[in-house]
């Protein structure tokens, strides 16, 4: 790691949970925004597609079918 990546360990750390941090932070936003999927909802594996059916996203749906 350290090849790859000048800074130590912990700096290292600190900085990937930020990162996690703001990319869950973009998927909440963007559940909650353009599907209505509230962060205080429990997320189900079927949650989207209820979301989406409901909402009648065929896009949205096409995404998530294999």
């Amino acid at each position: 790691m350290k090849a790859l990546y000048s800074k130590n360990d912990e700096e290292f750390i600190y900085e990937l949970e930020a990162f996690l941090c703001k990319a869950r932070s973009v998927l909440d936003t963007m559940l909650e925004d353009y599907m209505g999927i509230s962060k205080k909802e429990k997320l189900r594996p079927y949650s989207f597609e209820e979301k989406a059916k409901e909402l009648q996203i065929s896009k949205h749906l096409e995404f998530i079918k294999p």
